[in-house]
């Protein structure tokens, strides 16, 4: 699965070189954290692939699926 996005936003984790994104997919938020130096700027088009993932119930923050990987 495929997904293109805008990075809306982008919080740097210096201990480690981190930096945590916002990733704006339609009305939709994901978040990804990747290696400080190679995050691409607020604004920039990028699409993200999944291997797995999981989907979340927007008001009580319960798990509803996953999808890819080994079954839980």
């Amino acid at each position: 699965m495929s997904l293109q996005g805008t990075i809306a936003d982008r919080l740097s984790l210096p201990p480690r070189d981190e930096a945590l994104l916002t990733i704006r997919v339609g009305e939709d938020e994901v978040h990804v954290v990747t290696m400080g130096e190679a995050a691409p700027p607020i604004g920039a088009e990028v699409w993200l692939s999944f291997k797995r993932y999981h989907v979340f119930d927007e008001t009580s923050g319960r798990r509803l699926s996953s999808h890819g990987g080994k079954p839980n």
